[in-house]
């Protein structure tokens, strides 16, 4: 063990263990691959997605706190295979932001704006940590919006387009960081949206 720890000081200037490789790249430590996994680092190293709802389990307690085997040591493994287990399925199942946005993207996000009096459009890039902070939000929102009146009855939907969708470039004046929120109304020229970004102020702004 001695010459191994040897070794990885020499590779990566740590001798502790675990010391863990990404596609070639050298995280570091346990709590590394959290924070990495958390801030969107992970994600982007292996180029997938990975949905809040993954990430907030990341960071949940083990409930049984009094049982004999909760050591720090296995707390740190299960976070670990935890992570591995949250860039293992989002690489394969392709999870994103979450089910109540709207996706879309060049081929059908002009008729999707055309066909509803307001839309209010997320648009964000893979694995940014503002991003990944924000989905919630525009989840939740969908959520309630879909459960009232106003979707179906005055046309009005909230919907995300990632960075490379081929959308942004035509809103190049209006999107220039992430996550950008843009307003489409009928009859009238898309505006950022600079307003509060919880949930039901969101659903609030678009029934008006």
């Amino acid at each position: 063990m001695d010459d191994f720890q040897k070794a990885m000081q020499r590779l990566t200037g740590a001798r502790t263990v675990p010391s863990i490789f990404v596609n070639g790249a050298w995280v570091g430590g346990h709590d590394d691959l959290l924070k990495k996994t958390k801030s969107g680092e992970i994600a982007q190293i292996l180029g997938v997605r990975i949905s809040p709802d993954i990430i907030a389990r990341l960071a949940e307690e083990p409930q049984n706190k009094s049982n004999a085997t909760n050591t720090t040591s296995t707390r740190q493994a299960r976070h670990y295979h935890r992570a591995i287990r949250a860039v293992d399925d989002n690489g394969r199942d392709g999870e994103g932001q979450g089910e109540g946005a709207v996706p879309l993207d060049s081929s059908n996000f002009h008729q999707f704006i055309a066909s509803h009096r307001s839309v209010l459009v997320d648009f964000y890039k893979d694995g940014c940590p503002a991003c990944i902070h924000m989905a919630p939000k525009i989840e939740k929102a969908s959520e309630l919006l879909s459960s009232s009146s106003s979707a179906t009855d005055q046309q009005v939907a909230i919907a995300k387009v990632e960075a490379h969708s081929g959308v942004v470039d035509d809103y190049g004046h209006l999107v220039q960081w992430f996550p950008t929120l843009v307003l489409f109304r009928q009859g009238q020229q898309p505006t950022v949206y600079s307003g509060s970004t919880q949930p039901e102020a969101l659903v609030e702004m678009l029934s008006r």
